[in-house]
């Protein structure tokens, strides 16, 4: 999660993907989720990394997606 505490958490996320995609080689073992979400008026920017080979892969990323979803109105 960034640090929202300046408005500039959105640079933040940004930079931090950029960083990611640009290091990111065929051999990388981790994969990025983005999942930004608006939680009562504020917006939130995540991102998780898992391991590729984690036997449990799955249901982290549909945990994660869950918490972080936004609230239904």
């Amino acid at each position: 999660m960034c640090d929202n505490s300046d408005d500039r958490e959105a640079a933040r996320s940004r930079k931090f993907l950029s960083w990611f995609d640009y290091y990111e080689h065929p051999s990388t073992k981790i994969i990025q989720v983005p999942n930004n979400f608006d939680s009562e008026g504020l917006f939130i920017y995540t991102t998780l990394l898992v391991h590729k080979k984690n036997k449990l892969i799955k249901d982290i990323i549909l945990a994660y997606l869950d918490l972080t979803k936004e609230d239904e109105k």
